[in-house]
């Protein structure tokens, strides 16, 4: 791990995964940044360490912060906790309270991000594009031919979305500039905006009314054995 000039006067802060560089640029202009410099999960004793000699620690969802991590941190200068992701469940959140260390979050910035490799991966199973790039990369491509990995389209066809939370909506969003009905199961958290980006119809779940294309880790079971 690298460390910037400590004599500065700034606060110092450990990041415990490298970040794009514009951001760490703009962290060293305001903090003392010690990096990770070779990019690899840290050990537990660089964790502690590092919450303990820096008054900000920035992890990530790859480090596992435990009460034990967070206690050393509060016994040495640790005064703030910054989680580069949106997600917290790798942070001991009571631990942190009991110590009087906030931890901050980065909410809703992977919503759209979420949302596109939704439809990423929906787009490479109907066109078959994952079995093509395969059969390229090996050698095996022979060719253009009418009904080689021929797919289907994605527009016209019934988009479920099981929840529509953030990336629920953001997806009904992306979708539905196509032609497809959406349905959408019936959540508390529907909004009445998510209602009028589509005409939606309301489905309670039964097992004999199923959606022609649910998510992308349950679509092949919806579809007919692909053209060869």
């Amino acid at each position: 791990m690298s460390k910037t000039d400590s004599a500065s006067g700034k606060p110092s802060i450990f990041v415990t995964r490298r970040w794009p560089q514009a951001a760490e640029v703009a962290l060293s202009r305001h903090f003392d940044v010690t990096l990770n410099e070779g990019d690899k999960p840290l050990s537990r004793d660089a964790l502690i360490a590092g919450f303990a000699n820096h008054d900000i620690a920035a992890p990530t969802v790859s480090d596992r912060i435990d009460a034990e991590i967070i206690a050393a941190g509060a016994a040495g200068s640790c005064r703030l906790i910054a989680n580069y992701g949106v997600g917290v469940n790798h942070i001991d959140l009571a631990a942190a309270a009991a110590h009087d260390i906030p931890v901050s979050n980065t909410p809703g910035v992977l919503t759209d991000a979420t949302a596109d490799i939704a439809m990423t991966l929906m787009l490479m199973l109907c066109r078959r594009a994952g079995e093509g790039e395969r059969e390229l990369r090996a050698g095996e491509w022979t060719g253009w031919r009418p009904t080689h990995l021929v797919g289907r389209a994605l527009s016209g066809k019934t988009l479920g979305i099981v929840g529509m939370g953030r990336i629920g909506r953001a997806v009904a969003h992306v979708r539905i500039s196509g032609s497809a009905w959406m349905w959408c199961f019936k959540t508390a958290r529907l909004s009445l905006m998510a209602a009028a980006w589509a005409r939606v119809s309301w489905l309670t779940w039964r097992r004999s009314v199923q959606p022609a294309i649910l998510c992308p880790c349950i679509v092949r079971q919806h579809l007919k054995p692909p053209i060869s």
